[in-house]
């Protein structure tokens, strides 16, 4: 990774909707539906009183890694906006009553991660788990507000 030739070549080979595809699924899709049902979940929360409606975004921990993403870069950029949306969200909806997080997961063992299930189908991941920050990562919720700490 130190040829800039070879690497712009390597990822430009990647299509541009490769990526639009990546940023539809994971942040406009987000967007679209939050919004659609925003007026029913806020109906939900004052069915019930002492209850509030919640949207839970999927998003992932390559969203905040530093590191390449195993070269996954409209994926784990596409999670950072999802992140980011959450947020948005969350402080838009707020004078609604419904409440919207984020959980992040980190890799785990799949076949996707890891290859072939074994004979017991069960996937092992045989690499290093790695923090390029060096730091601490995690998500909290506070008044229906995400917060990621570096």
């Amino acid at each position: 990774m130190s040829d800039a030739e070879a690497i712009s070549k390597h990822f430009l080979k990647s299509p541009p909707d490769a990526w639009a595809d990546t940023f539809k699924t994971n942040i406009t899709s987000l967007y679209y539906v939050s919004m659609t049902f925003l007026p029913l979940l806020a109906k939900g929360g004052k069915a019930t009183p002492g209850y509030a409606s919640s949207i839970i975004n999927v998003t992932s921990i390559s969203g905040f890694m530093k590191g390449n993403s195993a070269g996954q870069f409209a994926y784990a950029t596409s999670k950072a906006g999802a992140t980011h949306l959450t947020r948005m969200l969350a402080t838009v909806f707020a004078g609604t009553k419904v409440r919207v997080n984020c959980i992040a997961p980190g890799i785990f063992p799949s076949e996707m991660t890891a290859g072939d299930s074994g004979e017991d189908n069960k996937s092992k991941l045989d690499m290093e788990m790695s923090n390029p920050a060096g730091k601490q990562i995690c998500s909290i919720s506070r008044a229906g507000l995400t917060d990621a700490i570096y």
